[in-house]
């Protein structure tokens, strides 16, 4: 048994074929067009496409344009594109976004040295990575040890990493979002975070251990599955310093894994981190 994709466009199908061409290096197969339906009753124009196939690197793909009254915007499944160079997938996630939507900056990640997604002009959606092989096995444990200097002050600084409204716009790497941002900045205050992105939901909890303001903060931290399971466990240091006019924050966190997925997630905390604090920048410029 073989399985094909089958897409349907509206009305875009040979122009869609070209461009695949162009960008992806698709090679564009038969295309039977209403014109030549039997009984001279097409549902769609005579010069749109009944039947066409595409090849796709090895893999073939079916599609048509919609009979009028037919079409629905595609939803619930993307394309998915695994470049062997990281030059060859933002080639490619550039042309798919163009005149389209980035649903996820291409970005680094735990899993891949590139990943993407985007919905192209003709309303297809697709994921575009980089792959990077993992090779050993991943350690349980690690820990991390990131130094970054705003040019703002302390105040300013500490009030965006405490103030949940300021949290919920900068926690977590590029292209996610924060729908909760439960962020009790004293002692003994509760952490909940439900990060989206990548099409999935992130839930975190945790609990401030120490808060010293404009000083110093600890937490704990543990990010879960959708059934609220743990995953992972991590505990945050946070110190903030000023010298002329300017804030440098160090960020120290060790994490351990819990379910056997964690060590990949472990593996992407240094990048994680570093996504957020650049988003954290950008919070600050904003606020100042």
């Amino acid at each position: 048994m073989r399985t094909n994709t089958y897409i349907y466009f509206d009305g875009a199908c040979e122009e869609a074929f070209g461009f695949y061409e162009k960008h992806l290096g698709a090679r564009p197969g038969a295309m039977m067009r209403y014109e030549g339906m039997p009984g001279g009753d097409a549902p769609a124009p005579a010069n749109w496409i009944m039947h066409g196939t595409i090849k796709i690197g090895d893999t073939e793909i079916f599609a048509s344009d919609a009979p009028r009254g037919n079409y629905s915007k595609p939803q619930g499944f993307a394309l998915s594109l695994n470049f062997a160079t990281e030059n060859e997938a933002e080639l490619a996630f550039k042309a798919l976004s163009d005149k389209g939507a980035v649903r996820m900056p291409l970005t680094s990640t735990f899993f891949a040295k590139r990943f993407g997604m985007a919905t192209d002009r003709f309303g297809i959606p697709w994921m575009v990575l980089c792959q990077e092989p993992m090779t050993g096995e991943l350690p349980k444990t690690r820990s991390i040890d990131l130094t970054r200097t705003y040019d703002a002050p302390r105040a300013l600084v500490w009030k965006v990493w405490t103030d949940p409204k300021h949290v919920q716009r900068w926690w977590g790497p590029h292209g996610f979002t924060n729908p909760v941002c439960e962020w009790d900045a004293r002692k003994g205050g509760k952490i909940l975070i439900e990060m989206k992105g990548m099409g999935m939901q992130h839930p975190m909890t945790g609990e401030f251990l120490e808060v010293n303001a404009p000083e110093r903060l600890v937490f704990t931290a543990v990010a879960r599955d959708a059934d609220n399971s743990p995953l992972l466990e991590a505990h945050t240091v946070v110190t903030f310093t000023e010298q002329g006019g300017k804030t440098t924050i160090n960020v120290k966190q060790t994490g351990n894994a819990i379910a056997e997925i964690a060590p990949q997630m472990l593996a992407g905390m240094e990048m994680g981190w570093s996504q957020s604090l650049e988003r954290l920048g950008a919070e600050i410029e904003a606020a100042s």
